[in-house]
């Protein structure tokens, strides 16, 4: 380091060439890397008796693999001077030689110098005509190297040579300039670039995803009619990016004396819950639909013949306009749909569907299969870009899959009138939107706005920070997790420049839109079943009927009538202390409005309150059924963190205290997590939810839950008799 904190040359090129070593290990490990120095004292290369001297071969052309990382870190200064123009000839020598298996490789040579040395130019000629018999492109990260103007880079891309003159420095002898001046020539005439180092580290510092061949999706006819079909592919265009998967390693096996395989394998067993000595079989399972309080059991051959069969295909339903399907419909992936390369007259006619559909502002509903019994609804949309003509691809979702949530109108016709915003107000929005837009909030190198957050140059942070632990952990075994990149923590943070920016408008809009402290209030005391059996003006059907404004709402007004769905679905908003099941099942089944979290919560407090109210085991079976109804509902909504964190409270609770006795009733109940297999969103294996009940107790950190009173009754009965 320089005594002002920044790094030297050296420093910033060993730091490329590390990064672009790890780039290759991470996302792209088949590749094979060579390692050549030049400027060394010593001299290591297959040419050192032609005269190449001064130039060592760090590492043959090979995989990567972390003793190339440490040998690159071991990179130190050297008095010698080196010349870049004879380690590239080394370089494509080791290419020349080397047995590449590839039917076509692809050769790049990545040249990091400051280009401050005397090169011989002698061979420069007979170098650059065996770049292009060899089709290897040139990448150059020069040290202290000047950015080109757009002007300089148009005049290289068109044959033109930059003047000595014109990139003059005073820091900089006329030499470096020549230097930079032919690998910017070099770089251009082989289909290479040149990048100052700095940017070269800053790109290789952000880890992308591994690169995959654009292998197709579905091939085959995209039918129109009986009678027309045409034949296509689809790739993905767009998809989550998965979290690296991690194998099991034995901790075990690593600290042996003579450590074998480390390796992890699961078995799997199947106990009866009454009989866990008993072992089942995998074939002796069936699986099992909970209809009421029954399970109706399905045999596998069951399963087969509800499943939907259908062979692969691409089938056109309809079309319809663009603005009757809604973007918020659109489910999962994003696949590009286009014409089979190797059929003309397929290009021709999607060409002339997809711009006649773009004129018609039309989209076409489909019916499609990728794999044979997996078979979606989904929706072509046309696109025209570059010349290209083609279709995206999203799935649609089916009535079941859309929650219908009401929410209070924004017209300013229909809206309550203290909703309605002044024109000030929404004035004050619109300059707020325009002073925070993305879309021209950065700024390049050449003064001009850019696009800030575009998803393409915006990078999960998660991901990353995975990446900088594998690197840091590949290296130094043990080392603590380092900060996530503050580049990569700026993407969820917002852009401090930017609100500094726009502070007018911030404050013009806070200024506009008044907030009021409300005081919390006072939660009212809780209230026992018991007492409203004990009070029959407790129990009411108010929660059963429509609210005092629906009742005065007639019915043919603005076209509203009374729908079956609204019949149906009641009003129950609260779980009751007579029929918790009836009421937690008849919220979560209410569409007119989302009741899930309240009726989650409601029902835990239910369970805790029987299981404390209970004298003895009286109440104990009721609460257990409330547990099975809760666990079946936080399936079907998939709230499976909420439920597993209260069953883990439960068990920390009572198993093995006072209480226990009610654990007990849902051990032998079987009530279990929810795992992966029955929620996708539940992190918890199957196997773990399985042996949950019967493994030992993990004390959870939360503090047990209150059973006030219940002590003193027992002790009352206990003397009794």
């Amino acid at each position: 380091m320089t005594p002002g904190g920044n790094t030297t040359p050296l420093e910033g090129a060993v730091s490329a060439v590390n990064l672009f070593v790890q780039q290759k290990m991470l996302f792209k490990p088949k590749d094979e890397v060579g390692v050549v120095l030049f400027g060394t004292e010593e001299t290591d290369n297959p040419l050192q008796d032609h005269g190449y001297e001064n130039i060592s071969v760090l590492r043959d052309i090979g995989t990567p693999d972390l003793d190339l990382l440490r040998d690159v870190e071991a990179i130190g200064p050297s008095k010698e001077s080196g010349d870049f123009i004879d380690a590239l000839i080394v370089g494509m020598d080791m290419l020349i030689n080397h047995p590449n298996k590839a039917k076509k490789p692809i050769n790049r040579i990545y040249l990091v110098t400051n280009a401050a040395g005397e090169v011989n130019k002698d061979e420069l000629k007979v170098v650059l005509q065996q770049f292009k018999k060899l089709e290897t492109a040139l990448f150059v990260f020069g040290v202290d190297f000047d950015r080109l103007t757009e002007e300089e880079e148009d005049l290289l891309e068109n044959g033109g040579q930059l003047s000595v003159k014109q990139k003059m420095r005073p820091n900089k002898s006329k030499q470096k300039l020549e230097n930079e001046m032919l690998l910017y020539k070099m770089a251009v005439d082989v289909g290479g670039r040149v990048l100052p180092v700095k940017d070269a580290v800053e790109t290789m510092s952000l880890f992308r995803s591994r690169a995959v061949m654009p292998t197709s999706l579905f091939s085959g006819y995209f039918e129109i009619s009986p009678h027309l079909k045409v034949k296509v592919k689809s790739h993905t265009k767009c998809r989550t990016a998965a979290f690296p998967t991690m194998k099991k390693i034995s901790r075990v096996a690593q600290e042996a004396a003579e450590p074998g395989t480390t390796t992890v394998s699961m078995e799997r067993s199947y106990h009866p819950i009454n009989e866990l000595e008993k072992e089942l079989e995998k074939d002796d399972l069936e699986k099992g639909y909970k209809y009421g309080k029954s399970l109706i059991p399905f045999s596998n051959i069951d399963v087969d013949v509800l499943k939907y069969t259908a062979d692969r295909c691409l089938v056109l339903v309809g079309m319809t306009s663009e603005e009757l399907v809604p973007r918020h419909h659109y489910m999962a992936n994003t696949e590009a749909v286009v014409a089979d390369a190797a059929d003309p007259q397929a290009g021709v006619a999607i060409s002339a569907l997809v711009r006649a559909m773009k004129e018609t502002k039309s989209v076409a509903i489909v019916r499609y299969a990728k794999r044979k019994d997996s078979v979606q609804l989904g929706v072509l949309t046309p696109q025209v870009k570059d010349d290209q003509e083609f279709f995206y691809y999203h799935k649609l979702p089916f009535a079941e899959d859309i929650r219908q949530y009401q929410f209070p109108p924004l017209d300013p016709t229909r809206a309550k009138q203290s909703a309605v915003p002044s024109p000030e107000q929404v004035q004050a929005a619109e300059n707020l939107i325009n002073a925070l837009d993305l879309s021209v909030a950065g700024e390049d190198e050449y003064g001009d706005t850019t696009e800030v957050l575009k998803p393409k140059h915006t990078y999960n942070p998660v991901l990353q920070h995975f990446y900088q632990t594998v690197q840091a952990r590949a290296l130094k075994p043990g080392a603590p997790v380092p900060k996530l990149d503050p580049r990569i923590e700026a993407y969820v943070n917002p852009d401090e420049a930017l609100l500094a920016k726009a502070k007018v408008e911030l404050d013009a809009f806070e200024a506009a839109f008044p907030l009021q402290r409300v005081e919390a209030q006072e939660k009212t005391q809780r209230r026992y079943w018991s007492d409203a059996v004990a009070t029959t003006g407790d129990i009411s059907l108010d929660s059963y009927v429509q609210d005092s404004a629906a009742k005065k709402r007639k019915v043919g007004e603005e076209g509203e009538t009374i729908s079956v769905a609204a019949i149906v679905a009641g009003g129950t908003s609260d779980v009751g202390p007579i029929h918790p099941v009836k009421d937690f099942e008849a919220m979560l089944a209410r569409r007119d409005v989302d009741l899930v979290d309240k009726a989650v919560e409601q029902m835990q407090e239910r369970i805790s309150q029987l299981v404390a109210d209970s004298i003895r085991d009286q109440l104990y079976a009721k609460a257990v059924d409330c547990l099975k109804a809760l666990r079946s509902g936080c399936v079907q909504e998939e709230e499976a963190d909420a439920f597993n964190a209260f069953l883990r409270k439960l068990r920390a609770s009572h198993e093995g205290k006072r209480r226990d006795a009610f654990w007990q009733l849902v051990v032998e109940a079987g009530v279990t997590l929810i795992h992966d297999e029955e929620c996708e969103d539940s992190p918890v294996p199957k196997a773990e939810a399985l042996e949950f009940l019967t493994a030992p107790s993990q004390e959870a950190e939360d503090e047990p839950m209150e059973e006030a009173g219940t002590d003193e009754v027992d002790d009352l009965f206990d003397m009794v008799e």
